[in-house]
């Protein structure tokens, strides 16, 4: 299963989470917002 992992930036970060990037290849951080795609769904967009 392809994950992101996300802390959030800085000293005021927020809990070290990780997020599913299955099955749309793209998932969003529900601390900061931050998007993450998987290198397939990137490629495939372009």
């Amino acid at each position: 299963m392809p994950i992101a992992r996300c802390q959030g930036e800085g000293n005021h970060g927020h809990p070290v989470v990780f997020l599913n990037l299955q099955p749309s290849g793209r998932v969003v951080c529900p601390y900061c917002s931050q998007v993450f795609e998987s290198p397939q769904h990137y490629q495939e967009g372009v």
